[in-house]
């Protein structure tokens, strides 16, 4: 596997302008791709570091890498906890979350989790 084309990190505050952030430094990652999976690449980003920022201490750290000839792009979203999420149950029509790790799952091309000494990685690739 070659060295992503593109590639880009950011650090995000824990604020409620965080998945705004992490979206915008992903769509500079993917500038030149076609909109759709910059659509899916968007959401699942949005998804992720929600999570982060509601479920962990800390802040958290989106890091964007994008293979333009292979048309594959992988989403890191690393955070302070050691939680490693869980893909739930399909929730019901009227539960207010739940849906974003299915989301991820049925979205993604491939998607897991990676431990580190200081938290985690949960990452997501879309190849097109």
């Amino acid at each position: 596997m070659l060295a992503p084309t593109l590639c880009g990190t950011t650090v995000l505050r824990r604020d409620i302008h965080a998945d705004r952030i992490a979206r915008r430094a992903v769509q500079g990652v993917l500038r030149d791709a076609p909109i759709e999976p910059v659509r899916d690449a968007l959401l699942l980003t949005s998804e992720l570091v929600s999570n982060a920022i509601r479920h962990t201490p800390g802040d958290c750290c989106v890091a964007a890498h994008y293979w333009p000839h292979e048309r594959r792009l992988r989403v890191d979203v690393s955070d302070e906890s050691s939680h490693l999420p869980t893909l739930p149950k399909r929730p019901s029509a009227e539960a207010l979350s739940g849906r974003g790790m299915r989301l991820l799952d049925d979205i993604a091309s491939a998607w897991g989790c990676t431990p580190t000494p200081s938290g985690k990685i949960v990452w997501f690739e879309l190849q097109w």
